[in-house]
């Protein structure tokens, strides 16, 4: 709009709770036009090369990947992922017990964040389902901090994980988890930049884990079914 001379009235403050709808996939289609005529540049312009005809139009061709490996990441923003937590989460391997069935069930947390963490139980055979509500601690320094959680996700493809919406009610518990979450360094953010790894490499390792998504969902879909 800027690019014709029309200028935003009043800035619009971005909305952090809007959910990818139909429309958004529209933003998809003119970035997947240029992903694959810029595909079909890569095969046609190489197609029947030999020798020195590639090496001569090898500077071509590293740009034409070049437009397609960032086509790729215009393609991976559009479609967008799923947002499961509104706040920062923390790399914690915290131990707790949650009551099942009457019973107490050891678990040790994967992560944590403000509004709930992941966790893994420590027997492997115990299940719980969506929406599940139950009561617990987890353990802060030997500080056991009590809390009411709704299990909010749960991944049952290996390794087995779940995640749990909290509410705490003490403010003494409270302190202790907000210590549990900040003392110490998100472990999810790198210490030092990787100068191996090039475009490829990121490319690569996003559709390793977009593909895993889609494979996680397939198997819970069917699991449902």
């Amino acid at each position: 709009m800027e690019s014709i001379g029309i200028k935003a009235k009043k800035f619009k403050v971005t909305d952090k709770n809007v959910k990818f709808s139909i429309v958004d996939k529209l933003y998809i289609i003119p970035y997947f036009i240029m992903w694959a005529l810029t595909l079909l540049a890569i095969v046609k312009f190489n197609y029947g090369k030999w020798g020195s005809e590639i090496i001569v139009g090898s500077v071509i061709t590293f740009w034409l990947v070049m437009h397609f490996i960032n086509l790729s990441f215009c393609l991976f923003i559009s479609m967008k992922r799923d947002i499961n937590r509104k706040s920062e989460r923390f790399v914690r391997h915290a131990k707790g017990k949650i009551m099942v069935n009457g019973e107490w069930a050891k678990f040790k947390t994967r992560d944590v964040s403000d509004g709930g963490f992941s966790f893994e139980f420590v027997n492997k055979d115990l299940r719980l389902k969506m929406n599940d509500q139950v009561e617990g601690i987890i353990y802060h320094e030997n500080f056991p901090i009590k809390f009411k959680c709704t299990v909010a996700r749960a991944v049952d493809t290996e390794p087995i994980w779940y995640g749990v919406v909290v509410k705490i009610d003490k403010k003494e518990d409270q302190d202790h988890y907000l210590q549990l979450i900040y003392d110490g360094e998100n472990q999810f953010l790198s210490k030092e930049q990787d100068h191996w790894m090039t475009p490829f490499d990121e490319l690569h390792l996003n559709v390793i884990l977009r593909m895993k998504e889609l494979e996680r969902n397939a198997t819970q879909f069917m699991r449902q079914r």
